[in-house]
C-alpha cells in the first residue's frame, strides 16, 4: 500500500469540519495562495488535535508543531490511523533560499504549497515504504 494524498481537504466551519472536493484545476490555482490561507494548513496544532479531524484514508492536513516553531508535518490518514510525515527544510543548490521536502524524498520544492500540489496532482506516494 502507498500513502497518497487525496483531493479531499478539511475545512473548518464553525468548529466542525466539512469536506470540499477540489478539481485538478482548483488544486493548481490554489498552490499560489499563501500557506496560511490554504484549506489544508491548520497552523500550530498538536499531533493529537490533528488526528481527531482526519476521518477517511487519504485525508490530510499540514500542521506546525507548537513545541518547535517552524517545524511542519503532513498528517495523513492511512489504514485507519494517522501518519505524521516531517517536512524538511534544505538549502537550495546555490544556498540562497530554503526548499522543502519530505524526510525520505530527494525531490525538493520552493514552498510547502508546491510540495503538496505535486503529491496531490501526481498521486505520488509520500514515503517509499508505503
Amino acid at each position: 500500500y502507498r500513502i497518497i494524498l487525496t483531493m479531499l481537504f478539511c475545512l473548518q466551519i464553525s468548529g466542525s469540519f466539512e469536506k470540499e472536493e477540489k478539481t485538478s484545476k482548483g488544486a493548481s490555482d490554489s498552490f499560489n495562495v499563501p500557506l496560511e490561507r490554504q484549506t489544508w494548513f491548520h497552523g500550530k496544532i498538536t499531533a493529537d488535535f490533528a488526528e481527531r479531524y482526519l476521518r477517511r484514508d487519504g485525508n490530510f492536513l499540514v500542521r506546525e508543531d507548537p513545541a518547535k516553531p517552524g517545524s511542519c508535518f503532513i498528517v495523513v490518514r492511512h489504514k485507519r490511523s494517522a501518519v505524521h510525515i516531517p517536512l524538511v527544510k534544505v538549502n537550495s543548490s546555490k544556498g540562497t533560499r530554503i526548499k522543502y521536502r519530505t524526510e525520505e524524498s530527494e525531490n525538493s520544492f520552493d514552498s510547502i504549497c508546491e510540495l503538496i500540489h505535486y503529491y496531490v496532482t501526481e498521486k505520488k506516494p509520500l514515503t517509499p515504504n508505503t
